[in-house]
């Protein structure tokens, strides 16, 4: 079910070979640009209890940052990319080990062309953490380890590592954090950063916090930092979530955003969310 809201955001939106494979490779570029979206498209998939965003550059690259719970991949992740024409994914990412991000993930890979992989560097032996790694090999993909202060040139948008393995004994405090700047703005994936990954955000980034959207971590756990928010000062702040037993997303965390002065989506009250960028202006669907 889709409902969309649309919400527009002007000024504050400004910020911060051979001839077989030259087919082979226009062919791909040919695909990539008919998927291209006006703009640079955060799409927060409903998956649940779990994480699942799929990226979509404005000349058509992709990245997904988590494959949601293991139903999510069958369910909900290739229905959607059957949707949208999406054969094709230039970026996975697996923010850290835990089921509800990387669940999806192995389904993704044996169904859909992944050019890269990106990972932390940590792992857990587990079913769910084994199925993706073993179809990450079996596709003939090497992972990449990404570090804090990587960067990546997407379709003229920057992809920033801020957060990846920092030594934390919290495999969630360790797990990729990215920036995408784009379109005049920027956009903060926080995968389950928690309370001592905030904090070390704030003094390690300061100002270049500050995101016009935020998928808010860790579903909306308690375990955070109050002063997050207001360092991200979002006008959109996003919780993927679903049932759970945590008490997701916490109370005072919905609160502390919202004192900020962010608009609140919630995907287990509203489905997908969709944010996008162009030219400085954002806007906001939520599909229900």
């Amino acid at each position: 079910m889709i409902l969309t809201l649309t919400v527009i955001v002007v000024a504050s939106c400004t910020v911060v070979e051979n001839s077989e494979s030259a087919a082979g490779e226009q062919g791909h570029d040919d695909a990539v640009a008919e998927n291209a979206p006006e703009g640079l498209e955060v799409d927060v998939l409903d998956v649940g209890e779990g994480d699942a965003v799929l990226v979509r550059f404005p000349g058509g690259s992709t990245m997904l940052v988590d494959g949601g719970p293991n139903a999510a991949g069958e369910d909900v992740l290739l229905p959607f990319f059957t949707s949208i024409h999406l054969t094709t994914l230039e970026y996975v990412v697996a923010t850290h080990p835990d089921a509800d991000h990387c669940g999806g993930l192995d389904d993704v890979v044996n169904n859909v062309h992944v050019l890269h992989v990106w990972e932390n560097g940590q792992t857990k032996n587990t079913a769910t953490w084994n199925d993706f790694a073993q179809a990450v090999q079996a596709h003939g993909l090497t992972p990449r380890i990404v570090h804090r202060g990587d960067a990546e040139d997407v379709d003229g948008c920057d992809v920033e590592v801020f957060n990846a393995d920092q030594g934390y004994a919290d495999v969630n405090s360790n797990g990729i954090v990215l920036a995408i700047i784009c379109e005049g703005g920027q956009v903060l994936l926080t995968g389950d950063a928690t309370e001592a990954t905030e904090n070390d955000l704030i003094g390690a980034f300061g100002g270049r916090l500050h995101s016009q959207i935020v998928k808010v971590p860790h579903h909306g756990s308690s375990n955070r930092s109050p002063a997050f928010p207001g360092a991200v000062d979002a006008e959109y702040a996003i919780f993927s979530v679903g049932p759970n037993s945590y008490g997701h997303p916490n109370p005072d965390v919905a609160a502390e955003w919202e004192a900020t002065g962010a608009e609140i989506f919630r995907t287990d009250q509203q489905g997908t969310i969709v944010g996008e960028i162009h030219n400085g202006v954002c806007q906001v669907h939520a599909e229900q």
